[in-house]
């Protein structure tokens, strides 16, 4: 039966082993105990003399992006004014994200490398070399909730808050000045759209005040309405007299005074018909052609159009001409501070309890490593002298010590 035999081999050698390394442990004690000891001790020493070092908080929430006023433009001008105005935001990236963006740019460092003479203070041999010290020891970040956390670590704890109040200040500095020049841009822009809007505006009325003196045109409604009423009174006098002309032809000679009157005023009324339905060199408003009529009111109301919508976008600008002036003079919305960054009283490294914890547990496993390659080479000198040899050697290199030859 091989299997079970040689289960019972493994387990065997399983357990040998163990054992044997609990017979090592118990014969090199001094020695593990020794580095273990000189180890920890060293790294509580070197714990206790390590700088403290100290990290101030802040926590603020977001300016909420809303219209400010009850204008029918305000909330275009308060969307554009805002910071994530005209920006296409991934899904995933929310405005507290641009906030700490923002705190990262040399816009929020610079003022604060120079208010703090940081290049002194860090020693640093450029202000990029402090700007680098100044990101490294500052943490900008956004918590789960969407609030900004502001911290700066530094082994003086009031430094460290006055730091992180002044990225704070600084911040809001930026979303003030980013809020003021676009309110600014929104009103220089529809001020100017505004003065092409009144140029359009003052173009579109001539015309159309031209195109009426021309045609004499004021209502053409009622005009084209007078002016056919005045020409079927015409046509229907104007029958009559041709009926009674015809009847005085057959009873009255040519030459008669009765016949020349009347077919002198049957040639006036025709001719008044006429210039009625195709004009007269008659300059007032009540001498409308009527033929003119369809192409006059065609033209007409093409220009009435283009004043109309013209009058339109003068007062819709007008009005958010005035809102916008209304916005820029309006302040920023501040950002919430949650918590300003007070000076702490507990150091955040070194870490003491860490640091001695994991000396602790590294020197262990190298205590029992160098027990078992003690060991190893007691027996190896004992078993195989010329390999204990090359194993000394090679230490003895490893270390610095001596090559040691026969």
């Amino acid at each position: 039966m091989t299997e079970p035999e040689t289960g019972t081999v493994v387990n065997a050698n399983h357990g040998t082993n163990f054992w044997r390394l609990l017979e090592v442990v118990a014969l090199q004690k001094r020695l593990i105990f020794t580095v273990v000891g000189v180890a920890t001790l060293a790294a509580v020493a070197i714990s206790l003399v390590l700088p403290k070092w100290y990290r101030a908080e802040a926590l603020l929430l977001p300016p909420k992006e809303e219209n400010f006023s009850v204008l029918s433009s305000s909330s275009a001008i308060a969307e554009w004014a805002s910071v994530t105005g005209g920006l296409n935001l991934p899904a995933l990236v929310t405005p507290s994200d641009l906030y700490v963006r923002m705190l990262g740019s040399r816009a929020s460092m610079d003022p604060v490398i120079d208010s703090f003479h940081l290049v002194k203070r860090f020693k640093a041999k450029s202000r990029y070399d402090a700007l680098v010290t100044l990101k490294k020891r500052a943490d900008f970040r956004v918590t789960p909730e969407g609030m900004i956390q502001i911290r700066f670590a530094d082994k003086d704890p009031q430094f460290s808050a006055d730091v992180t109040n002044s990225f704070v200040a600084e911040l809001d500095k930026i979303n003030r000045r980013i809020y003021s020049d676009r309110t600014r841009q929104s009103r220089e822009f529809i001020q100017k759209s505004l003065t092409e809007a009144k140029v359009e505006l003052d173009s579109a009325r001539a015309a159309l005040r031209a195109f009426q003196e021309k045609n004499r045109t004021v209502d053409l409604d009622r005009q084209t309405a007078l002016a056919i009423e005045t020409a079927s009174a015409l046509k229907t006098a104007l029958a009559t007299s041709e009926v009674e002309l015809a009847l005085k032809r057959k009873t009255l000679s040519g030459s008669h005074p009765d016949v020349v009157e009347l077919e002198a005023k049957v040639a006036e009324m025709k001719q008044k018909v006429f210039e009625l339905e195709h004009g007269s060199s008659d300059s007032s408003y009540f001498s409308l052609p009527i033929a003119e009529t369809p192409r006059l009111r065609s033209r007409l109301a093409g220009l009435t159009t283009r004043v109309n919508v013209a009058e339109q976008v003068y007062q819709n600008l007008t009005l958010a001409l005035s809102d916008a002036r209304v916005q820029e003079n309006r302040q920023a919305p501040a950002l919430s501070i949650l918590d300003a960054a007070s000076p702490p009283q507990l150091r955040y490294k070194p870490q003491r309890t860490l640091i001695v914890g994991a000396t602790f547990a590294l020197s262990v496993a190298l205590a029992i490593f160098l027990a078992l390659l003690v060991e190893y080479l007691k027996n190896l000198s004992k078993t195989n002298p010329e390999d204990y040899r090359r194993a000394m050697v090679f230490t003895g290199s490893l270390f610095g010590g001596k090559r040691r030859t026969k």
